[in-house]
C-alpha cells in the first residue's frame, strides 16, 4: 500500500457529507473556522439526477429527507472542484457513494495524487451486503486515510475485526427510517432528530472499544451535545442538520 498518510485534525469538528456542498467556500460558510476538516457531498462514479420522489418530511423534533444524492459524477466533480480542494485551508475528505464494490479501486486510482485531499470517506448502497463490504475492505489499498461511513445497525458487525482492515476511522451515519406521508404512501430516507443523541453516544462507546477512531453527529444540535459526544470517546463530530438551522 505504500506509506499511508495520516489525517490530522486541528479541531474535532467537521460537516457531514451532503450538508455543505462539494468544496469549502469560506466566504459563504462562517462555520468553517470551527472545523478541522471539510467533507464533500456524496459523489458517485456516474452522474445522478435528483430522485423523482425526493421528499423533506418533518415530524415532531425532526425530519426525514430523501434526495437521491444528486451529483455530476466523479470526472465532472473533479473538473469543477479539484482546484478548490487544492487551495483549501482545511483538509478535504472526499466522500464516495459506493454502488458496487468494484467502484472502490476506480475511485482510489482517480483521485490519489490530487492536492488538498486529506482522506477518503466511503458510504455504501443499502443493496450491498455486509459480507461484500468485509471482503472489499480486506482488499483495500489506498495511500490516503480511509473512513467508512456506516449505518448504525451495520457498523459494529462490519468493524468487529477492524484490525484486519486498513481503515483510519469510522463515521456513524444517520439511520434510515420510514414515515407516512398520505393515505397509502410512505416516505423513506435518513432521519434527523435530537432524539438520536442517546443512540449516537451508545454507538460511540461501543465502537471506540474496538480501538478505531469514531466520528459521529446524529442527534447533535447544540455545543453541549458536541461535548457529550466527544466525552463519550468520539475523535470528531460530523455536524449535519444543525448546519441548516
Amino acid at each position: 500500500m505504500g506509506n499511508k498518510q495520516d489525517l490530522i485534525l486541528s479541531k474535532p469538528i467537521m460537516n457531514a457529507a451532503g450538508f455543505l456542498g462539494f468544496s469549502p467556500e469560506p466566504r459563504r460558510m462562517l462555520c468553517l473556522e470551527r472545523f478541522g476538516a471539510f467533507v464533500t457531498n456524496p459523489i458517485s462514479l456516474y452522474p445522478r439526477t435528483p430522485a423523482k420522489n425526493r421528499e423533506f418530511n418533518p415530524f415532531e423534533n425532526g425530519y426525514i429527507m430523501h434526495s437521491g444524492l444528486p451529483n455530476q459524477g466523479l470526472e465532472k466533480t473533479i473538473h469543477l472542484h479539484a482546484k478548490h480542494w487544492a487551495i483549501s485551508t482545511l483538509p478535504v475528505i472526499i466522500h464516495f457513494m459506493i454502488q458496487e464494490m468494484t467502484d472502490i479501486p476506480i475511485f482510489i486510482s482517480r483521485i490519489e495524487g490530487l492536492v488538498g485531499l486529506g482522506a477518503i470517506e466511503f458510504s455504501f448502497s443499502p443493496d450491498i451486503q455486509t459480507s461484500q463490504i468485509r471482503t472489499g475492505l480486506s482488499r483495500l489499498a489506498s495511500e490516503l486515510p480511509v473512513i467508512l461511513n456506516l449505518d448504525p445497525d451495520k457498523a459494529f458487525s462490519i468493524m468487529e475485526n477492524s484490525h484486519q482492515y486498513p481503515i483510519s476511522a469510522i463515521s456513524i451515519s444517520n439511520p434510515r427510517g420510514v414515515l407516512p406521508k398520505t393515505a397509502g404512501e410512505f416516505v423513506q430516507g435518513r432521519y434527523y432528530s435530537r432524539s438520536l443523541l442517546p443512540q449516537t453516544i451508545s454507538e460511540v462507546i461501543r465502537l471506540t472499544k474496538l480501538g478505531i477512531p469514531v466520528y459521529a453527529g446524529a442527534g447533535v444540535t447544540t455545543d453541549e451535545d458536541i461535548e457529550l459526544v466527544l466525552k463519550a470517546g468520539a475523535s470528531a463530530v460530523q455536524l449535519n442538520s444543525i448546519l441548516w438551522d
